[in-house]
């Protein structure tokens, strides 16, 4: 009889916490089912308006999809640190759900294979006849679509009014080709009893980001800078010389103050100490937003022609780390972020130009004079090389731009020997055969 109330006691144990560890388990898939998905969202920081609408889509999303939370990390924008960044993650196994990819990223990521082909997302998407072709053109690596072009970003040659009439010259026009740009800057600038600079005829970065400077004018004057279809370096040609020693001319002009290009605080045109400055859209609107008065001092010059009518375009665009767990979830958060409502937040906030479509017109009333020069400025723009060693070209090419302006080379010898180098590191790294 004891023997037969142990056994039964046993079962009846057994029966109770095999029920209860069956109740346990359920309970935690139901605790975990309840728990938010948590999307990483990345972007390189800019300015605090523009790192605040982000912040903002992220709580609006999250709010409207209780079961998604969206973290937002703003990291360093300079080319190297991000690079350093995305690689650190990428080992830690931390590698963000969605990132906003400048340019050239999409080139040294697209070939580690990190973002996620997007074409399936974006062929479902009823919207995306409604973008630019350069939003489309842009997130391209080697055929497949991995990025989302959201934010063009033209580099304008904009200029005072007001000081240009000082100068005797037409406040309604602003240079249209490299000889009329050098006219006006030598014309514009002032100098003090010693021969120094008051005010600069036009800015013209010295260091630290000065390399999209070099590749505009470049391309203005018909070199393709790289061959993107082959691969391969081609800024040794006739068109990159006369660039680079165009540039290297002006600066012996002593019309511009140095300055790094990603100094913003100490932009001399931001500072009311230039006459023309090379402007990127949200600069132009901190500046009006910070002095609303000098809106009206301001003018807008069309692209240059040179050989060609061409100017530099960068662009920003959404991506989707290739090991995201939740790949449709960051592709609904996109989505999100490339409506009608957000993009125009970013564009009274930020001064994003939109890349829709059906945004130009009501874009261009709002500001018909600024508003226009950005969108024609998109569209003859073009950004960094898409290679997966335009960082490593970069540096090379950074050298060769300071060793030409400040004479230490002719801009044939500092472009040859930085022709030179590059190959060497490249065919080191594997890039080159």
């Amino acid at each position: 009889m004891f023997k037969k109330t142990v056994v039964v006691a046993l079962t009846l144990l057994c029966v109770l916490g095999s029920f209860m560890w069956g109740s346990g388990q359920k309970d935690e898939q139901a605790k975990k089912a309840a728990e938010p998905i948590t999307l990483n969202f990345w972007f390189p920081t800019a300015s605090e308006v523009s790192d605040g609408a982000f912040v903002q889509h992220a709580a609006d999303f999250s709010k409207l999809n209780p079961g998604i939370k969206v973290v937002t990390t703003a990291i360093a924008s300079h080319g190297a640190e991000m690079e350093q960044k995305l690689n650190t993650s990428q080992l830690a196994g931390t590698f963000p759900d969605v990132f906003s990819s400048v340019l050239f990223l999409i080139g040294t990521r697209g070939a580690k294979g990190d973002f996620l082909e997007i074409t399936k997302y974006v062929n479902s998407w009823a919207d995306k006849d409604d973008l630019l072709q350069s939003a489309m053109d842009m997130g391209y690596y080697k055929g497949k679509l991995i990025g989302l072009g959201y934010f063009p970003a033209p580099i304008m040659n904009v200029y005072r009014k007001d000081f240009y009439a000082e100068a005797g010259l037409d406040p309604n026009k602003g240079p249209s080709n490299w000889e009329e740009l050098r006219a006006f800057a030598k014309k514009a600038t002032t100098y003090d009893n010693a021969g120094n600079i008051k005010r600069a005829g036009m800015d013209l970065p010295t260091s630290d980001g000065q390399v999209v400077v070099y590749e505009a004018y470049a391309r203005n004057n018909g070199s393709p800078v790289i061959d993107e279809v082959n691969q391969v370096p081609a800024f040794t040609d006739e068109g990159s010389i006369g660039a680079l020693q165009y540039l290297a001319d002006l600066w012996k002009e002593k019309i511009s103050f140095p300055f790094h290009m990603q100094d913003f605080g100490n932009y001399p045109f931001l500072n009311n100490r230039s006459a023309l400055g090379m402007m990127m859209t949200n600069l132009i609107t901190q500046m009006v937003q910070g002095d609303p008065a000098v809106k009206a001092q301001l003018g807008y010059a069309p692209p240059l022609t040179q050989k060609v009518k061409k100017n530099f375009c960068g662009y920003r665009l959404f991506t989707i780390g290739v090991n995201s767990k939740h790949p449709d979830e960051s592709w609904e958060f996109i989505k999100f972020m490339m409506s009608l409502d957000n993009i125009k937040l970013r564009e009274e906030k930020v001064g994003t130009p939109p890349p829709r479509k059906s945004m130009a017109e009501a874009y261009i009333k709002k500001d018909p004079g600024l508003n226009s020069a950005i969108l024609e400025h998109v569209k003859y723009g073009k950004g960094k090389p898409v290679t997966p060693w335009t960082s490593i070209y970069s540096q090379y090419m950074s050298v060769a731009y300071e060793e030409a302006l400040s004479g230490k080379k002719t801009a044939q010898q500092a472009l040859m020997d930085a022709d030179r180098e590059l190959k060497a590191e490249l065919k080191k790294q594997g890039y080159l055969k």
